[in-house]
């Protein structure tokens, strides 16, 4: 799932989280600015503040398959890291 352009995916997430618990008042005026709110807040901080940081000694199947994969390409071999924001 990607995290989209906006809040939209966090709010579908909180909302589907807590209608187990809450059932159809998440749709409610009240609580849907309130998870609105808290949603917006989710979004800017995976959108701007974390980043992403994945190595071989974090996920080795993956980049047991990129080295393989990249032996079969004539784009050069593939990075040792990959760094970057959630998109």
């Amino acid at each position: 799932m990607s995290l989209g352009a906006d809040k939209t995916v966090c709010l579908n997430e909180l909302k589907t989280a807590l209608r187990v618990v809450a059932g159809d008042a998440v749709d409610n005026p009240p609580a849907e600015a309130n998870l609105e709110a808290l949603a917006q807040a989710i979004y800017a901080i995976l959108a701007t503040d974390a980043a992403v940081s994945i190595g071989p000694t974090t996920n080795a199947t993956f980049w047991a398959w990129l080295q393989t994969v990249g032996t079969f390409c004539s784009a050069g071999p593939p990075p040792t890291a990959l760094t970057g924001k959630l998109t």
